[in-house]
């Protein structure tokens, strides 16, 4: 076996990237790199470790702070709801209207008939709430519409894209098509 030899740094003039890697190596060299962890000191911890020991300490803290888990306003007093505003025996509607028919009503004629507001004003919800809910319905329509031109380029390139579309496609892709478009899903 041939002997190692070892060559004094002293003597050699070396630059600052060989000098930081020989300080590295000789770092390692006066180092214990065992892979040992050691052993962790739980005299100061009274759960000793135990996540049990520390999980039911926090819920009897909880319990002790919030009082019970129950967050139903039957433990707090009527005369104290009445100060804060709750209101007491809110009437529950029980929905006197086919949601599905007034949209399928609104998608046709472009509005919702008198009747239709009727309805759904006996079911607790006025005219103005109605229209507010229709003019958030189509923002979000204008919404995806504008995500979808934005895509493909924007508008110029969206109608290209269509006329593209109803010149090439077949009847079944262009059903796809609109099937696809028509549900509101973008991702599709």
């Amino acid at each position: 076996m041939a002997d190692q030899l070892v060559v004094p740094t002293e003597d050699i003039d070396m630059s600052a990237e060989d000098q930081y890697n020989q300080e590295m190596i000789d770092k390692v060299d006066g180092n214990d790199m065992s892979t040992e962890r050691p052993a962790l000191d739980n005299s100061g911890d009274k759960f000793q470790g135990d996540y049990n020991k520390l999980k039911q300490s926090y819920e009897e803290l909880e319990k002790k702070m919030h009082g019970s888990n129950n967050d139903n306003d039957e433990d707090v007093p009527v005369d104290v709801q009445e100060e804060l505003g709750i209101p007491q025996d809110v009437p529950v509607a029980d929905a006197p209207f086919d949601i599905a028919a007034l949209t399928q009503e609104y998608t046709e004629n472009g509005s919702l008939s008198a009747e239709s507001y009727k309805q759904l004003e006996d079911g607790g919800i006025s005219n103005d709430m109605a229209n507010q809910y229709i003019a958030g319905q189509r923002a979000l329509g204008a919404q995806i519409g504008t995500d979808v031109k934005n895509t493909v380029g924007g508008e110029d390139n969206y109608n290209g894209m269509v006329e593209w579309a109803k010149n090439n496609y077949s009847p079944e892709q262009i059903t796809a098509y609109d099937n696809a478009v028509n549900s509101g899903n973008i991702e599709l």
